[in-house]
Protein backbone atom coordinates (compact mmCIF):
# COMPACT_ATOMS: atom_id res chain seq x y z
CA UNK A 1 0.00 0.00 0.00
CA UNK A 2 1.67 3.07 -1.30
CA UNK A 3 0.58 6.02 1.36
CA UNK A 4 1.49 9.78 -0.02
CA UNK A 5 1.44 12.47 2.75
CA UNK A 6 1.69 15.24 -0.39
CA UNK A 7 -1.77 13.80 -1.54
CA UNK A 8 -2.97 17.12 0.82
CA UNK A 9 -1.49 19.63 -0.20
CA UNK A 10 -3.26 23.02 -0.85
CA UNK A 11 -2.49 23.70 -4.11
CA UNK A 12 -1.33 27.22 -3.12
CA UNK A 13 2.40 27.33 -1.56
CA UNK A 14 1.92 30.31 -0.19
CA UNK A 15 1.76 30.09 4.04
CA UNK A 16 -1.63 30.12 5.73
CA UNK A 17 0.09 30.93 8.75
CA UNK A 18 2.42 33.80 10.56
CA UNK A 19 5.39 33.58 13.00
CA UNK A 20 5.18 35.79 16.45
CA UNK A 21 7.87 37.62 14.93
CA UNK A 22 6.68 37.65 11.83
CA UNK A 23 2.87 38.61 12.70
CA UNK A 24 5.10 41.50 15.25
CA UNK A 25 6.78 42.78 12.04
CA UNK A 26 2.90 43.10 10.22
CA UNK A 27 1.57 45.11 12.87
CA UNK A 28 4.42 47.34 13.80
CA UNK A 29 4.94 46.21 16.80
CA UNK A 30 7.57 44.34 18.90
CA UNK A 31 7.95 40.77 19.70
CA UNK A 32 7.24 40.92 23.32
CA UNK A 33 4.30 43.24 22.14
CA UNK A 34 3.09 40.70 20.28
CA UNK A 35 3.07 37.83 22.90
CA UNK A 36 1.40 40.03 25.53
CA UNK A 37 -0.95 40.40 23.09
CA UNK A 38 -1.50 36.19 22.03
CA UNK A 39 -1.66 36.15 25.52
CA UNK A 40 -4.40 38.60 26.28
CA UNK A 41 -6.08 37.62 23.10
CA UNK A 42 -6.29 40.77 21.04
CA UNK A 43 -3.71 38.52 18.61
CA UNK A 44 -5.57 35.05 17.29
CA UNK A 45 -3.07 32.37 17.64
CA UNK A 46 -2.44 28.61 17.84
CA UNK A 47 -0.44 26.52 20.15
CA UNK A 48 1.23 23.53 18.50
CA UNK A 49 3.23 21.71 20.59
CA UNK A 50 5.57 24.90 22.08
CA UNK A 51 5.28 26.59 18.71
CA UNK A 52 2.63 29.44 18.32
CA UNK A 53 1.34 30.36 15.35
CA UNK A 54 -0.75 33.02 13.89
CA UNK A 55 -3.33 31.77 11.43
CA UNK A 56 -3.36 34.94 8.34
CA UNK A 57 -6.87 34.77 8.06
CA UNK A 58 -8.16 35.33 11.69
CA UNK A 59 -5.25 38.13 11.82
CA UNK A 60 -7.01 39.79 8.90
CA UNK A 61 -10.78 39.33 10.00
CA UNK A 62 -9.58 40.71 13.83
CA UNK A 63 -8.13 43.69 12.05
CA UNK A 64 -11.08 44.28 9.55
CA UNK A 65 -13.25 44.24 13.06
CA UNK A 66 -11.01 46.54 14.46
CA UNK A 67 -11.07 49.23 11.78
CA UNK A 68 -15.10 49.12 11.43
CA UNK A 69 -15.38 48.92 15.28
CA UNK A 70 -12.68 52.22 15.06
CA UNK A 71 -15.05 54.19 12.10
CA UNK A 72 -18.66 53.75 14.14
CA UNK A 73 -17.16 55.79 17.11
Amino acid sequence: MNKNINTAQPSSTKKLTLTVSEAAEVLGIGRSAAYQGIHSGEIPSIKIGSRIIIPKVALQQKLQAAGQTNSKG
